[in-house]
């Protein structure tokens, strides 16, 4: 049930229009313990994508949809603290970034996760 919220987060990245000169890479999404202490699980939804667009208007325009978006050189996603994950794709030339959100779960399924714990 925890994998299917994280594919919802990730839809909802997804069905947001991609700014002009701007395509997807690869995507992802995750359930488990991200960051931060405690027994929680959190779902984590995020988009690689290659644009020719600057950083800071990238930011600007996945804000207004509380999105985060940093500079993405590897196929390592290093904006997760805890453990080690990546897309599958593979960098070409160009700039890249990832567009993702997390938040924490805090329904019953979350409770019986182990990834959480």
């Amino acid at each position: 049930m925890n994998d299917i919220s994280a594919k919802e987060a990730l839809k909802e990245i997804k069905e947001i229009p991609l700014p002009e000169k701007t395509k997807i890479v690869d995507e992802i999404s995750l359930a488990g313990k991200f960051s931060g202490n405690g027994n929680s699980i959190q779902y984590f939804g995020a988009i690689w994508i290659k644009s020719e667009l600057p950083l800071w208007e990238l930011e600007g325009y996945y804000s207004e949809y509380n999105y985060s978006v940093k500079e993405q050189v590897s196929q390592n996603i290093n904006v997760i603290e805890h453990g080690k994950y990546k897309f599958d794709a593979r960098k070409t030339d160009g700039a890249h970034y990832i567009v993702y959100f997390w938040e924490n779960a805090d329904g019953f399924f979350s409770l019986f996760d182990l990834r959480g714990h």
